[in-house]
């Protein structure tokens, strides 16, 4: 059983491998691979490939059709994890300027953990105020990484 973080995780990943199951189920119906078609001659290979990718076409259509009644709810999902890609989130904190050096430190830390990027200090006569920005968090940015762990049927 897979865990998901989030709904939208969960649907972007099953409409993943229903894409990946349509194009590699052609390809298995035919009883080749994609990668490594034995054409006998070019125009067979062209039309091996025009059937597969046909096939392909079909299996995909059916998959994306199956999830048409959330659809609208994939859609929106994909919009607002897309935006998040170019957004910053900012994040002001005031602390005493008579602070330790060790409180701030630790301040710091714990922001540092929760992946704020402190990059401006603003000091007034008793506050020092930390301005801080941070992406927002969005499975988008993990893509690349978990391409390989994708699923081949």
């Amino acid at each position: 059983m897979v865990l998901y973080r989030s709904e939208k995780l969960k649907i972007l990943h099953r409409l993943a491998i229903c894409v990946s199951l349509g194009l590699s189920t052609a390809c298995q119906q035919s009883g080749e691979t994609a990668a490594s078609p034995t054409p006998t001659t070019e125009q067979q290979a062209e039309a091996d490939w025009a059937s597969h990718m046909e096939k392909a076409w079909q299996e995909t259509r059916k998959a994306v059709e199956s999830l048409a009644p959330i659809k609208d709810k994939v859609t929106t999902g994909a919009q607002e994890e897309y935006s998040k890609l170019f957004g910053m989130e900012y994040h002001v904190v005031e602390l005493d300027a008579s602070e330790s050096a060790q409180a701030m430190e630790e301040e710091l830390l714990k922001l540092g953990k929760e992946r704020w990027d402190c990059f401006h200090i603003m000091e007034s006569e008793d506050k020092l105020r930390l301005i801080c920005k941070r992406r927002p968090e969005t499975w988008l940015r993990h893509i690349g990484r978990l391409a390989p762990l994708m699923p081949i049927p």
